[in-house]
């Protein structure tokens, strides 16, 4: 009962918020975080969006602010920093590379996107959300991930998936705030996770990539964190029934900053905690699960998540992540 209460807490909280208009951004809870500024007269629609998304890469490439239309107050942070335009990146972006994979939010007038580029000749993963106020740039934040390997499985994998540009016809669709709920059961059921709670919120046949490799329902390899082989031949919601996600202590600054009705998806940004107090796992299939040696110490990662969600249900994840200072805050929550 006190679970059924506090899921419909959430909903209510979420759909109050959404009434209200508040700011955005405007609290570190799980109903807090996402576009709220939904009644804007100047919306940017699709193709709005998708070319303030290309005219601030070509103005990266060109090391040129001054090719990207910003509001005279545009707050642009870089990896969590606030930042002037032209700034960090704006100074070593060299060249695209091929992946470029698009999140809209046309309500919120924000795009999302994950993509591939150089930085003096090395691959970078950058990621970015951009706010359009009267088609014009008023937020920037962007994350870049300098791993040249996961640089490498993108250009292997190629495109995205198929399945995100994927419209799901109107009789399937959940409404906004429930693609927000459901994206943070994925949130909640990790966060701790011992294997015991309810993650029907998957799809039966889910899976997710991290940098482009995919790590459910796999042959067995050596996954990240896990010297456990067999964990990548699971599923979504067996890996969460399985219990070997505790080492993630706390899941905060859950913001769900694109979400789209039409395609189903959610794009939501956060931070995974990892406090080291975690040292083993008992999991479910009765085997004992001892910590890595990088859990071992306290470890904040920052985490990007693409969700694509069919019938209510979580069908595919696409997720990145790079290495924070413990304790890390985003810049963008008050």
């Amino acid at each position: 009962m006190r679970k059924i209460a506090g899921q419909k807490l959430f909903l209510a909280s979420v759909m109050l918020a959404l009434i209200a208009g508040a700011a955005a951004y405007s609290g570190g809870t799980a109903s807090a975080g996402y576009p709220q500024d939904l009644s804007s007269s100047d919306t940017c629609n699709r193709p709005c969006l998708e070319g303030l998304a290309n005219q601030y890469l070509a103005a990266l490439m060109a090391h040129d602010p001054s090719k990207l239309p910003v509001t005279d107050d545009v707050k642009f942070t870089e990896n969590a920093q606030a930042l002037k335009l032209g700034d960090g990146l704006w100074r070593t972006a060299s060249g695209m590379d091929s992946y470029k994979h698009f999140f809209e939010d046309p309500t919120a007038g924000q795009i999302g996107m994950f993509a591939t580029i150089k930085e003096n000749g090395m691959g970078d993963i950058l990621i970015v959300r951009i706010k359009a106020t009267k088609q014009r740039v008023s937020e920037l934040e962007t994350i870049v991930i300098r791993t040249p390997g996961g640089v490498t499985a993108y250009e292997k994998y190629g495109n995205p998936d198929p399945i995100w540009s994927e419209v799901e016809p109107p009789a399937e669709r959940v409404s906004r705030e429930k693609l927000i709920y459901t994206t943070n059961l994925y949130y909640s059921g990790m966060q701790n996770n011992d294997g015991k709670g309810d993650y029907s919120f998957f799809a039966h046949d889910c899976n997710r990539i991290e940098h482009a490799v995919q790590t459910t329902n796999m042959p067995k390899f050596n996954y990240g964190h896990s010297s456990n082989q067999s964990f990548v031949t699971l599923g979504c919601e067996a890996q969460y029934k399985l219990g070997m996600m505790g080492f993630v202590t706390n899941i905060r600054e859950r913001r769900y900053v694109i979400v789209d009705e039409e395609k189903q998806q959610v794009l939501a940004f956060s931070y995974f905690d990892h406090d080291s107090t975690v040292r083993q796992l008992a999991l479910t299939n009765g085997e004992t699960y001892y910590s890595p040696p990088f859990f071992l110490t306290p470890r904040t990662l920052a985490v990007s998540e693409a969700f694509k969600i069919k019938n209510g249900k979580i069908r595919f994840v696409e997720m990145t992540l790079t290495e924070t200072p413990w304790g890390s805050k985003s810049g963008w929550v008050n």
